[in-house]
Formats: structure tokens, sequence, C-alpha cells
């Protein structure tokens, strides 16, 4: 009799344990498990959602704030001076710029600079750089790509 409630603790440890890892309040599990029984217990455990998995991913997503977006993709510069762009849904780290830059298109010329992002609300009228050069028609097209973006949303 000793020897099953001393199995009977030790699964529900392990369920507590296991209730910790997924995210879960493992003192409560443990407390279920002893009361109820450890195999039911661990089959409610493992039905319920992984919170740690779930809030892992969502806190990724929220915390990325772009500093610009370069062909549609957007990025930001972090404090090492590398640059962290979401590219399919994933955070994806780039050395320096110009690796970044020819990832997006292999045919631009090394040495690349970002374009500072556009302040918000702006239009085409507002475009502080020449129209026919190069970094006028990329404010355009930005500008063109915002408002498409918008227009999806």
């Amino acid at each position: 009799m000793i020897g099953i409630l001393i199995f009977w603790l030790i699964f529900a440890i392990v369920v507590g344990v296991a209730a910790d890892a997924r995210g879960r309040n493992g003192v409560l599990w443990f407390v279920l498990a002893a009361i109820i029984s450890p195999v039911l217990a661990l089959i409610l455990l493992l039905v319920q959602p992984d919170l740690k998995q779930s809030a892992s991913g969502m806190l990724a997503a929220a915390a990325f704030e772009p500093a610009g977006v370069l062909g549609g993709i957007p990025y930001r510069v972090a404090d090492d001076g590398s640059i962290h762009a979401i590219m399919q849904g994933a955070t994806v780290r780039f050395s320096d710029f110009d690796r970044f830059s020819r990832a997006l298109d292999p045919n631009s010329p090394p040495g690349a600079q970002p374009m500072p992002p556009p302040p918000p609300n702006t239009s085409s009228s507002d475009n502080p750089y020449n129209e026919a050069s190069p970094e006028g028609q990329a404010w355009a097209r930005g500008i063109a790509a915002r408002k498409a973006a918008e227009g999806r949303q």
C-alpha cells in the first residue's frame, strides 16, 4: 500500500513538472494529480495548449518594431549594427545592411545605404529628393508600396 502511495506522489510530481514546462501552474497541477489521479491529470494537461510555445511566438512578433521597409521587407538595425528583418514570417538576421540589400536584390551595388523611413502620412509631393534621382524614384516607390499595403488592410 505504501508503494502505491509513493508511486502516486512521484507521478503527481512528474505531472507538476510537466505542467510547469508547458507554462501552467506546476503546484496546482501537482495537487490536482495527487487528488484525482496522476494519469487523468496528465491526460488533461496534454489536451491543453502549450502556453510557453504560443506566448513566445506572440512576444517575438509583437516586439519587432521596424525602423524602415526595403523592398517590402520591414527591418530594424540592432545595437551591434546587424539588420533584423521579417521575411516569410520569421526574423532573419543579416550581419550588415549590404548583405541585407543583396539578399533582396542580388544586382544592388555593394555599399548601398538604407533609405530613411518616410514620416507617416506623407504623400509623393513631400518627396525631399529630386524626382528624377534614384533616391526620388525609390521614395516614390516606397510611397506607392505603403499606399498599396494600407489598401490591403
